[in-house]
């Protein structure tokens, strides 16, 4: 995903977490309207972290991990079973490549 979205962030890239959850963080531009538009596209999507879900403020747990408040508010949660299908995962990346790419 992140090869071809513009502004994205992979939390905790590099260290061991769950396989079938994935935390990105945007840059400020790309907007707290992501997660609507995926949700209109077919996508379920989430934002912010589990923990902080529904909040307009950007969640403590990010905070505390040192990502900056702005990019804590534009960040989006996908998860999905233990057996994705590879074209789903292909139409979501495709569609936030084309999404974010529009900033």
């Amino acid at each position: 995903i992140t090869g071809g979205v513009k502004h994205a962030r992979v939390t905790s890239q590099n260290v061991k977490r769950l396989t079938n959850t994935t935390h990105l963080t945007f840059d400020p531009e790309v907007g707290p309207d992501l997660v609507m538009t995926l949700d209109l596209m077919g996508f379920a999507t989430s934002a912010g972290s589990a923990c902080a879900s529904g909040s307009p403020e950007p969640s403590h747990v990010l905070l505390a991990m040192g990502i900056e408040a702005e990019r804590a508010r534009t960040s989006l949660r996908v998860s999905w079973g233990p057996n994705p299908d590879p074209g789903e995962l292909r139409a979501l990346s495709e569609a936030l490549i084309r999404l974010t790419n529009q900033v």
